[in-house]
């Protein structure tokens, strides 16, 4: 009985723990793919928190980005969806911030991701939004 208990728990942690990744089409080229530089600001709010917020394309995960990472993915040119789910025991759990946006072969969209807003009041939420290179660069 231990073991038809264990062997149950295995189970649905891993099958909660599964998602789809994202992954480009190989025949796309660079030059006609839109290019997505997400980035999470380099702040002290939840810097330790062993938790990481899931990023994710349309429902696929892109990343999962501690304080001050960043990832660049490459995308084909259409409208996208791109959210952020904050985890709930190492899973992702409830979304809380997304925004959708058409991107255009050839460009550099630079995606940012900030959780030190959350410290000004109880109902602000997290901060997903695109913003420019320089702030990219800083880090801002």
């Amino acid at each position: 009985m231990k073991y038809f208990i264990l062997g149950c728990l295995v189970f649905i942690l891993s099958a909660c723990a599964t998602t789809e990744k994202y992954s480009l089409d190989t025949e796309i080229s660079s030059k006609d793919a839109a290019t997505l530089h997400f980035y999470r600001t380099d702040t002290y709010v939840h810097s330790l928190n062993p938790e990481t917020p899931y990023t994710y394309l349309d429902d696929k995960v892109i990343a999962k980005l501690r304080t001050g990472m960043q990832k660049i993915v490459k995308v084909k040119p259409g409208r996208y969806t791109v959210s952020v789910r904050q985890p709930m025991l190492f899973m992702p759990g409830l979304e809380s911030d997304s925004f959708t946006h058409t991107f255009v072969a050839g460009e550099d969209y630079y995606v940012r991701y900030d959780l030190s807003n959350i410290l000004y009041g109880p109902h602000t939420q997290t901060s997903l939004s695109l913003t420019s290179k320089e702030d990219f660069l800083n880090k801002k």
